[in-house]
Parts: C-alpha cells; sequence; structure tokens
C-alpha cells in the first residue's frame, strides 16, 4: 500500500543554523577556552558569535574561530615543547625537586593537557558547523 500524499510537518520548521550550530556551542568554545589557561583572546569568540554568526556571516565567523583555533594549537605546541623541556631538566638533575613534587607537577600538566584537548574538540566542533552552514549558505 503506498501512500502518495504529501508529508506536512506542523511542528515548527528549525533555522539551518540551529540545526547546524547553536549559540551554545560558542557559549561551551568560550568556557572550554578560558579553561585551557592558554592565551587565546576570548573577545573574538564573542564577536563571531554576537555579530557575524548571528548576522549570517559565516565565512567571517568561521575566518576569526579558525585563526583562534591556529593561535591554540601553536600555544599548546609551545607549552608541549616547554614541558619536555622541563622533563629532560628533571631527569638531568638540573631541576632540583623531590619525586613527590615531579609527581604532583606531572598530575598538574597532565589535566591542563586535557582541558586544552577539550577546547580542541571544541574548536573543531564549531569550525565544522561553520563550514557546514557557510556551504550551504555562500555570500
Amino acid at each position: 500500500m503506498r501512500d502518495d500524499s504529501p508529508q506536512v510537518s506542523t511542528g515548527p520548521q528549525p533555522q539551518a543554523s540551529s540545526a547546524v550550530l547553536d549559540l551554545a556551542a560558542f557559549a561551551q568554545l568560550l568556557t572550554l577556552a578560558k579553561q585551557s589557561g592558554l592565551a587565546i583572546n576570548t573577545d573574538a569568540i564573542h564577536s563571531a558569535r554576537d555579530r557575524e554568526f548571528r548576522e549570517g556571516r559565516y565565512q567571517r565567523a568561521f575566518d576569526l574561530i579558525e585563526g583562534l583555533y591556529v593561535q591554540l594549537n601553536a600555544e599548546a605546541a609551545r607549552r608541549q615543547s616547554e614541558l619536555r623541556r622541563q622533563e629532560m631538566q628533571y631527569k638531568s638533575g638540573a631541576l632540583k625537586m623531590t619525586p613527590k613534587q615531579w609527581m604532583d607537577r606531572q598530575r598538574r600538566a597532565t589535566e591542563q593537557t586535557q582541558k586544552i584537548d577539550r577546547a580542541r574538540r571544541q574548536f573543531t566542533r564549531v569550525l565544522d558547523g561553520l563550514n557546514a552552514l557557510r556551504a550551504a549558505n555562500p555570500e
């Protein structure tokens, strides 16, 4: 039995932007960027959300967020390099601290690295959403 009648939706239709990306994703990105402890310009995230995204300028929002993502990755790489350097100094004896102090420091570094990784994942989610939006809505 075939039903050739047109399907009618009575509920509200979601906007294209809310189906892919919403303001909450930007709020979460902002929170995670702050928690990462890296020097990221959170005002630019506010600007991308409050100006570009809300006004439908997805390309501009993508460019802003992508620049911040590159900055985050550069800062994270610099931090990892510094952590490796400190580990080499500790192992060579140049960095004087007790094994307990070293373990505490390593634990804090691991926690911070996890926060940075969460921020990276959220940046990727927002960038993917903006990429889909700019493909659907060319400027």
